[in-house]
C-alpha cells in the first residue's frame, strides 16, 4: 500500500471515529435540533480530532441525512435529522 492510500485510510478511520461520537451526542440530546454548533475548530478540539476530519465528517453527516445550517449571521449552524421531519 502507497503512502498515500495508508493516509487516506486513516483519514476515513479518523473521520469514521468522528462520526460515531458526534452521533452519540446528537443522540443522547447534547446537541438539539436547531441548536447552534460550535464552531469546527471547537468540535475538534473537544472530540480530539483535527479541524480537516471534522470538516470532512461534518460533510459525511450531511450526506447521510443529518442536516447541518450552512453558517449565517442571521441564521446559526443547527443539527437536525431528516427524520424529525
Amino acid at each position: 500500500m502507497s503512502d498515500q492510500a495508508t493516509n487516506e485510510a486513516r483519514s476515513r478511520g479518523r473521520k469514521e471515529d468522528f462520526i460515531l461520537r458526534f452521533e452519540e451526542l446528537i443522540l443522547s440530546g447534547r446537541f438539539k435540533a436547531g441548536e447552534r454548533l460550535p464552531p469546527e475548530r471547537e468540535l475538534a478540539e473537544s472530540l480530539g480530532a483535527s479541524r480537516p476530519v471534522v470538516h470532512a465528517a461534518l460533510g459525511e453527516l450531511a450526506a447521510r441525512g443529518i442536516r447541518l445550517a450552512e453558517r449565517r449571521e442571521s441564521l446559526p449552524p443547527a443539527a437536525t435529522h431528516s427524520s424529525s421531519r
